[in-house]
């Protein structure tokens, strides 16, 4: 897998971050020491890190208001620990809604629909269910591990992510919004 690596400079002053690789959301796990490794470096695999409650979904920010770059972090879950079994219920769930509508409506068209927007809605729900489960359940490891928003430096909350780095930041140094994340490479 080819990762990018970036780095923030600013336009004015010349002041650079450090380098950095945005790894996606989902490659950190959290060891049970407290510390933060991917996936390949633990030994571990995506379904039981997920299963135990330490996949970490990590975005880097810069924070709008002084520059600061830090992580975010939260304990994350998809769908890997529904399994075969729930997915394949889910599914059937939403086939049987689906068959019913288009039986008492007589338009396929309305069963079909109504069965496709039930097997996504509890798809949705599943994942938004099953992420805070394992929230509550690893409460003591979300606490060691997760990183908020705010920023660590000046403590505001209007931060820059991955998808909106287009933008000049507020560089660390001098001060300016001159301060731009750029690629500088890839691994």
């Amino acid at each position: 897998m080819t990762l990018v690596i970036s780095q923030a400079t600013c336009s004015h002053c010349g002041h650079s971050s450090n380098r950095f690789t945005e790894y996606p959301r989902e490659f950190a796990v959290a060891a049970d020491d407290g510390s933060t490794r991917t996936v390949t470096e633990s030994d571990d695999t995506f379904e039981a890190a997920e299963r135990e409650g330490r996949l970490l979904r990590t975005d880097r920010a810069f924070c709008r208001d002084c520059g600061t770059d830090y992580e975010i972090r939260s304990v994350w879950a998809g769908l890997r620990p529904l399994g075969t079994r729930g997915g394949v219920a889910l599914l059937t769930l939403s086939l049987l809604v689906g068959w019913l509508v288009d039986w008492l409506t007589r338009d396929p068209l309305v069963g079909t629909a109504t069965g496709l927007l039930l097997f996504l809605g509890s798809l949705v729900a599943a994942s938004f269910a099953m992420s805070h489960y394992l929230r509550w359940r690893y409460k003591d490891r979300g606490r060691a591990t997760e990183r908020g928003p705010g920023c660590p430096r000046c403590h505001g909350v209007r931060y820059a992510t991955a998808s909106n780095w287009g933008w000049p930041l507020i560089c660390p140094q001098c001060s300016r919004r001159t301060y731009r994340v750029r690629g500088a490479g890839k691994s």
